[in-house]
């Protein structure tokens, strides 16, 4: 089961919540995808390099530009 599929709840509407899964499933490539959802857990950067096997400098480079995009996406929405 992907842990993306239940946002916390934290008082959110319905509609804020689809919007974050949306905009989660917007993000590309998919390794941006894999390294958010990761950090989105609790992962440290150290173990998501780890788990796919790449430099924790492109780890950090993957998660700031998701993040940047999920950020933006939901600003498009009205989400945040």
């Amino acid at each position: 089961k992907d842990p993306m599929d239940n946002f916390p709840d934290s008082g959110l509407t319905a509609t804020q919540i689809y919007a974050r899964q949306r905009c989660y499933e917007k993000l590309a490539p998919p390794t941006h995808k894999k390294v958010f959802k990761y950090h989105f857990v609790g992962f440290k950067l150290r173990e998501i390099a780890e788990k796919i096997n790449t430099k924790i400098n492109t780890v950090t480079t993957w998660l700031t530009a998701a993040k940047k995009a999920y950020r933006s996406c939901l600003d498009d929405q009205g989400a945040i």
